[in-house]
């Protein structure tokens, strides 16, 4: 993944340049997950939810960077907010849940 730092540079300009499209802060958020800067992730992805507060997409790839960094809990509550809002994504919280060794 030679292209990823470079990926990851343009983004950001892209995100500062464009700071209420959170199209741009969703693929950042991906490209630091992609290379281990779960913080940056989770950071990202909170600012691309305050712009789609409910997109249920963006709250479960917020729950996977903190279940990615541990935090089991939060993970829990945005994958419940995630099936709150898209009841046909339902059986894909509950697997991410089981996944990430959380309680139904």
């Amino acid at each position: 993944m030679q292209w990823l730092p470079e990926a990851i540079t343009e983004l950001e300009a892209a995100v500062i340049h464009s700071p209420y499209d959170d199209y741009y802060c969703v693929r950042l958020g991906m490209a630091y997950s992609q290379c281990g800067r779960g913080e940056d992730s989770v950071a990202i992805f909170h600012r691309a939810i305050r712009i789609q507060p409910n997109n249920a997409s963006y709250h479960c790839l917020l729950a996977d960077a903190y279940a990615e960094l541990g935090y089991a809990l939060r993970a829990a509550l945005h994958y419940e907010r995630a099936g709150d809002l898209d009841p046909y994504d339902k059986e894909y919280v509950r697997r991410m849940r089981l996944r990430n060794g959380l309680v139904e």
